[in-house]
């Protein structure tokens, strides 16, 4: 078994790290668990695992799967040995980006896609499908916080990676032949302006609402603005 640092940290400073594990017909990549519990240490609430989504996704990007217990892991033949160390990095990379912007905007307890699922369950009178994948014009794996209606659906709060990913995204699947649609869903209960700023930023590319938008079409009760 080898232990591998990586060069990476978390917004309290803790490092990454993973192991390689060498098995009869190739190695076992894994964590064992550490990224979850360290991300769960610098107050990133977890504790449901439905909030386990969005390390998932990156997972699912690279080929691993995410264990019940927590475990990030991934099997390599021995002829694919070579790619593990690029993937590991890009993977722990994409995890350390998104557990940064869970502190730039605050949504520790990652309780913004819950209330966006609810929203859509009025809106719609059924429950939309989680994680729906897709693929861009040149087999890239894409994947939405939900769909319905024909609808692709992402739900965020404003800051300059998650914008960035998200017209990325959104650039590449226009150019498949098909009938897409997209709806962007950008949280305002923190900064109303900037998330204003945002919508005006998706609208030549995609739908776009605000929250309290979809709040008031839902007839749900509003969110006060979160200080």
């Amino acid at each position: 078994m080898q232990y591998l640092s990586l060069p990476y940290q978390f917004s309290d400073g803790a490092c990454l790290s993973a192991y390689v594990i060498e098995q009869e017909q190739g190695y076992l990549v894994s964590d064992d668990g550490a990224t979850l519990f360290k991300i769960m240490c610098s107050d990133v609430d977890l504790s449901d695992r439905r909030r386990w989504q969005p390390i998932k996704n990156v997972a699912l990007k690279y080929g691993f799967e995410m264990s019940d217990s927590g475990t990030l892991r991934k099997f390599y033949s021995s002829n694919f040995a070579d790619d593990i160390a690029g993937e590991l990095l890009l993977m722990m990379g994409e995890i350390v980006i998104w557990e940064a912007s869970v502190h730039e905007t605050g949504d520790f307890d990652l309780t913004l896609h819950m209330h966006v699922e609810s929203l859509l369950r009025g809106i719609y009178g059924a429950a939309p499908e989680a994680g729906k994948v897709v693929y861009g014009p040149h087999g890239a794996k894409y994947e939405f916080d939900f769909y319905i209606g024909n609808t692709l659906i992402d739900a965020f709060k404003p800051h300059p990676i998650t914008t960035g990913a998200k017209l990325r995204k959104l650039h590449d699947l226009r150019r498949l032949d098909g009938d897409m649609n997209f709806l962007m869903v950008i949280d305002d209960r923190v900064d109303s302006e900037k998330a204003s700023s945002e919508l005006g930023i998706f609208a030549d590319i995609a739908s776009s609402t605000l929250l309290t938008d979809l709040e008031r079409r839902s007839g749900g009760v509003l969110s006060s603005a979160i200080n």
